[in-house]
C-alpha cells in the first residue's frame, strides 16, 4: 500500500513541475525560438533541478508514509492522506504565484510571499481583475487533481495487500537513499547549486530551469542556517589589505577616517559651507528607462519628466540596484547594495550594524525627516524601513485620506493627490526638511482615476502599465505646478528615479532589466546638463551630500556623481546573482562561478562578450571579488561606523 502510495503521489508533483516548465516557456518565450534552443541540454537541467526540489518535498512524505504504526491502522493513513493532499495543494499554489511573480521581478520566489502576509488581502483583488484566465485554468487544475487523488484513495490503497515489516524498511530505506541523492543533485562531490541552473549563453535559459520551491528552500538555508558564517571569505580576493581595495569606491577630493573603517570618508567642503537645502527625493514605481524619451526609451510616456529632463542634472546610463522596492529604497537611502539580502529592516546582520545614513545625517543639521507612501500603514515593510533609516515622520494612507486623499480601491492614495498633500506638508514646514515620496499608482494592476489618462488602447502591448506611467508623470506635472507657488521650492533639490523596472516589460536584456531614470532637478541651484557615465542608486546618497557640500563622515558604496569616473563601478542585485557593471560591460555572477560579460552598449539583448575578451573578464571577477570581499567583510564585521558620533574634521585628529 504505501509503495503504491508513494508513487501515484510522486506522478502527481512530477506532473506540477512539468506543466509548471511548459507554462513557463509559454508565458516568457515566443515559440519560434524552439529550433533554435538547445532542447536536449535544457530538459536535462531542469529535470536536475526538479528532482532535487521533489526530493525536498517528498521528505516529509515518507518519513509520514513510513511511520512505524500497522497499515491496518485506517484512520492514521487516512489523516495523513489528507495531509498529502492540501501538501499537495500548497506546492500547486506556491508554484503558480512563482509563475506569476517572476514577470515583475525577473526572478523566482525566495522570501517575498513570507514577506507578503500584510498584502494577501490586496494581491487576492489583483488576481482577481488581472489574471483571470491564469485563475481559471488554475483552478480546473486543481480540480482534475483533487478528482484524481481523491478517487483513487477512496477506491483502491485500503483494499490493496499490505506489506510486511521488514519489505516497510526496506522500501524506506532505499527510498530515502534515493531522495537524499537526487536533492544533492547527483552523486558529485559538492551538492548542486543555483549556479548550476546557469550553463547557457541565455540568462534567462537558467530561470527556465529553476522553479519557486527550489530558490525559496534555498534562499531560506542561506540566511536562516548559514547566517553567522563569514560569507567574505568565499571571495578570492589577490588584497587583503582594504586601504588598497577602497580604491573601487574613493574619488577625488574625498578624506578617509582611517584604515579601521575602510569606507568611511567626507568630501573635502568646510564646515561653514554646508548649504542648507531642502531634499525632496521622488521614487517613481517601476519607472523602466525603457519608456522614459530623455533616457532613450521609445515611448513617450512622461512628457512632463522630460521636459524637466532639460532643466536639470540628468542621469542617462543609471540603474537600479535591485528588482524590488524595498531593495530599491533601500540602496537609495543607506548607499548599501541590496545584494545578498543586504536590505535594511529585513536583514539581521545590517540591521545591528552601525550606521550613520542620510536622513540621520541631515537631522543633526537640524532637518525635519519625512517619509510619504500611499498605501496602509506596514505596506512592505516600508513604516519599519522609515523608522530605522531615522526619519522622524511617516504617512500612510490612513494619514492622507483624513488629508483628502482618494483611495484607488486596491493599494492606496492616487499619486496626485499624495504629490500634493506632501505639497501641503513641506509648506507648513518650518524647518528646512528632506522628505522621500514614494509613487504608488504605476503598480500593478495600474489602475488610474479616470478614463482621459487611458492614452494608449488596450492593442498596444502593456497598454495597462503604460498609461499608469503616464498618468504618474501627469501627477508629478501637478505637483510641480503648485510647488513653483511655493516659499520653499527655490531652496529645493529635487531628485526623480525609478525604484526598479517593471520586470515584464524587459524580456532578456540586462540593460531593460535594471535601467531606470534619474534626475536631480534645482533649477536655481543645478545648472542642466547630461551625464552618460555609469551611475545607480547607489549614488543618490553622496550626490546629495556634494550638492549640500557637506563635510560630514558617510559611509556610501556609491559616489557623487559630480566627481564619478568610468573607474568606478556598482554591484546590482539579481536574485541569488549579482550583476558587476563597470564601463561598458555587466558580469553576470554568483557566489561560486561567472556566468557571462555582456556589453551593455547593446541595449535589446545580451550580447555574450567573455569569450572575445578574456584580458576584460578577468579583470571584472577579480574586481568584483575583491568587491564581494570587501562588501561583505565590512558588514559582517560591524566596520562601517564607529560606535561614537563623528560629524567633522575636528573629529579625525582625535581619533
Amino acid at each position: 500500500m504505501r509503495i503504491r502510495f508513494f508513487f501515484r503521489y510522486l506522478f502527481y508533483v512530477f506532473l506540477t513541475f512539468f506543466l509548471y516548465h511548459l507554462s513557463f516557456f509559454f508565458k516568457y518565450f515566443e515559440f519560434k525560438s524552439l529550433k533554435s534552443l538547445p532542447l536536449k541540454d535544457i530538459v536535462l537541467v531542469c529535470l536536475r533541478f526538479d528532482l532535487a526540489s521533489i526530493s525536498y518535498f517528498l521528505m516529509p512524505v515518507l518519513v509520514m508514509l513510513y511511520f512505524p504504526v500497522t497499515e491496518r491502522a485506517k484512520i492514521f493513513f487516512r489523516i495523513i492522506f489528507i495531509i498529502f493532499y492540501f501538501w499537495l495543494l500548497f506546492l500547486i499554489v506556491y508554484l503558480f504565484i512563482d509563475l506569476i511573480y517572476y514577470q515583475f521581478s525577473l526572478r523566482h520566489l525566495s522570501f517575498e510571499v513570507l514577506n507578503a502576509g500584510g498584502e494577501i488581502g490586496t494581491l487576492f483583488k489583483i488576481g482577481l481583475s488581472q489574471y483571470r484566465i491564469e485563475l481559471i485554468i488554475l483552478v480546473i487544475y486543481i480540480s482534475l487533481v483533487s478528482y484524481s487523488y481523491l478517487r483513487i484513495f477512496k477506491e483502491h490503497y485500503f483494499k490493496s495487500r499490505f506489506n510486511t515489516i521488514l519489505s516497510n524498511v526496506v522500501n524506506f530505506v532505499l527510498l530515502l537513499a534515493c531522495l537524499v541523492i537526487f536533492s544533492r543533485g547527483g552523486l558529485q562531490w559538492k551538492p548542486i547549486k543555483l549556479s548550476d541552473a546557469f550553463v547557457f549563453d541565455e540568462p534567462s535559459l537558467g530561470h527556465l530551469c529553476l522553479n519557486g520551491f527550489y530558490t525559496s528552500l534555498k534562499t531560506i538555508y542561506e540566511v536562516k542556517f548559514k547566517k553567522n558564517k563569514g560569507k567574505y571569505e568565499n571571495f578570492k580576493c589577490s588584497s587583503t589589505d582594504l586601504s588598497k581595495i577602497k580604491g573601487l569606491f574613493y574619488t577625488k577630493g574625498e578624506m578617509p577616517y582611517g584604515d579601521e573603517y575602510p569606507i568611511l570618508r567626507k568630501f573635502d567642503y568646510k564646515e561653514d559651507e554646508f548649504r542648507k537645502y531642502n531634499v525632496v527625493i521622488f521614487i517613481m514605481e517601476s519607472w523602466s528607462g525603457k519608456f522614459v524619451r530623455s533616457v532613450g526609451g521609445k515611448i513617450d510616456t512622461t512628457p512632463f519628466f522630460d521636459s524637466l529632463a532639460k532643466k536639470g542634472l540628468l542621469l542617462k546610463n543609471f540603474f537600479a540596484n535591485g528588482q524590488r522596492s524595498i531593495e530599491g529604497i533601500s540602496a537609495i537611502i543607506t548607499s548599501i547594495p541590496p545584494w545578498n539580502g543586504m536590505i535594511l529592516s529585513e536583514n539581521p546582520i545590517l540591521s545591528q550594524t552601525r550606521v550613520n545614513f542620510l536622513p540621520q545625517i541631515l537631522a543633526n543639521h537640524g532637518y525635519e525627516t519625512i517619509f510619504i507612501h500611499g498605501a496602509r500603514y506596514g505596506s512592505m515593510g516600508l513604516s519599519g524601513f522609515a523608522r530605522h533609516a531615522g526619519f522622524k515622520k511617516y504617512f500612510s494612507k490612513e494619514d492622507l485620506i483624513k488629508m483628502g486623499g482618494k483611495d484607488d480601491g486596491v493599494w492606496g492614495i492616487y499619486d496626485e493627490d499624495t504629490f500634493l498633500i506632501a505639497n501641503k506638508i513641506f509648506e507648513k514646514g518650518n524647518k528646512p526638511f528632506f522628505a522621500v515620496i514614494f509613487s504608488l499608482t504605476s503598480h500593478t494592476p495600474y489602475k488610474v482615476p479616470s478614463e482621459k489618462f487611458k492614452v494608449f488602447k488596450k492593442e498596444q502591448k502593456y497598454g495597462d502599465f503604460l498609461n499608469s506611467l503616464y498618468y504618474s508623470d501627469y501627477a508629478l506635472s501637478k505637483f510641480f505646478e503648485e510647488a513653483k507657488k511655493s516659499s520653499y521650492f527655490e531652496n529645493t533639490i529635487f531628485v526623480i528615479l525609478g525604484d526598479h523596472t517593471e520586470g515584464k516589460t524587459t524580456k532578456n536584456s540586462i540593460y531593460e532589466r535594471f535601467h531606470v531614470p534619474c534626475l536631480f532637478y534645482a533649477p536655481s541651484i543645478i545648472s542642466p546638463k547630461v551625464i552618460d557615465i555609469t551611475s545607480s542608486q547607489l549614488d543618490v546618497a553622496p550626490t546629495i551630500l556634494d550638492l549640500l557640500k557637506s563635510n560630514n563622515f558617510h559611509s556610501s558604496f556609491g559616489q557623487s556623481v559630480l566627481r564619478k569616473t568610468d573607474k568606478n563601478s556598482a554591484i546590482l542585485s539579481y536574485g541569488d546573482l549579482a550583476v558587476y557593471v563597470k564601463e561598458n560591460y555587466f558580469l553576470m555572477t554568483s557566489n561560486e562561478k561567472t556566468l557571462g560579460v555582456y556589453d551593455y552598449s547593446v541595449k535589446e539583448r545580451d550580447v555574450e562578450k567573455g569569450k572575445n575578451l578574456p584580458d576584460v573578464k578577468r579583470k571584472l571577477i577579480e574586481e568584483f571579488n575583491c568587491y564581494g570581499y570587501f562588501i561583505n567583510k565590512i558588514i559582517w564585521e560591524n566596520k562601517i561606523y564607529p560606535s561614537k558620533k563623528i560629524n567633522n574634521i575636528k573629529n579625525l585628529t582625535k581619533n
